[in-house]
């Protein structure tokens, strides 16, 4: 239940919008909306999770904002569910 959850919040939040970037470059290039939609549903779900667990391993530094944050913000992101 936790993981579909935060499946769907991170489609709304993330992967909804590189979704419809990718559709609309497709319709505009004349190709299959469909497929590149479901391809950039992935990327965004992809990237959002990334973002995720780089949020546990990665440094200020690197990351560009600080470390943990989302863990001290108590909010439910993948690595936390699988804990």
């Amino acid at each position: 239940a936790d993981k579909d959850k935060y499946l769907k919040m991170i489609y709304n939040k993330t992967a909804v919008l590189i979704e419809a970037s990718a559709r609309c470059g497709a319709i505009l290039a004349n190709l299959d909306e469909k497929a590149f939609g479901e391809y950039g549903k992935n990327l965004g779900l992809a990237f959002q999770m990334i973002d995720d667990i780089l949020d546990i391993k990665g440094d200020e530094k690197t990351l560009g904002k600080p470390a943990m944050n989302d863990f001290k913000e108590g909010k439910t992101t993948l690595p936390y569910i699988y804990l």
